[in-house]
């Protein structure tokens, strides 16, 4: 949402005498979501595999090993585990500004 107000005035009062004023104000609110982000730790986790048996070594909340050096190689369970919930972020925003 944006709202914005803007008024001024600008002329002459008395001879030799001007005057230009103004005044804004705004209010802005937004939100952002952010998805596909990573959890850089699960990601650290999916890459240290053991190359013997080809299973993570440390194989806690559901491990999955880990193929990123190539196109496309990466499995979808492994892009589920590494995948970090989304993120919701509102902000708001208020300014006021006037000039005499």
């Amino acid at each position: 949402d944006y709202t914005r107000v803007v008024a001024g005035l600008r002329g002459e009062f008395a001879e030799g005498w001007d005057i230009d004023t103004w005044i804004t104000h705004t209010d802005a609110s937004w939100e952002t979501l952010l998805l596909n982000r990573v959890d850089m730790s699960r990601f650290a986790q999916g890459l240290l595999v053991d190359p013997a048996s080809n299973a993570c070594f440390d194989p806690s909340d559901g491990c999955v090993p880990l193929d990123v050096f190539g196109e496309s190689r990466m499995s979808a369970e492994g892009a589920d585990f590494i995948r970090a919930r989304p993120l919701e972020a509102l902000a708001e925003r208020t300014q006021s500004l006037a000039s005499v």
